[in-house]
């Protein structure tokens, strides 16, 4: 999981390197009068999810027994996934 991580921060490091070209670019497309809308739309939405961060997410599960166990198993799952993928003992 840590040669994750390193090439995660290489590839962080190599994309800073190009960062203002890419924004250059960016801006360029965006002032073209040829640009479709959906794709300027779509650099916007870009730019936003990065300087606003995205909405946080909700899930609504129905008051039933069931469902809440089946929620808990699943949500316990997860955890230990994710504490396996650290490297934790579980």
């Amino acid at each position: 999981m840590e040669r994750d991580f390193r090439v995660i921060e290489e590839i962080k490091t190599k994309l800073s390197g190009i960062a203002p070209e890419v924004l250059n670019d960016m801006m360029m497309v965006l002032q073209e009068e040829k640009t479709p809308p959906a794709a300027k739309v779509r650099i916007y939405e870009i730019v936003l999810d990065r300087l606003m961060g995205k909405p946080e997410a909700t899930i609504r599960l129905e008051d039933n027994t069931e469902d809440m166990e089946e929620a808990e198993r699943f949500v316990e799952m997860m955890a230990e996934e994710i504490r396996k993928e650290m490297g934790e003992e579980v």
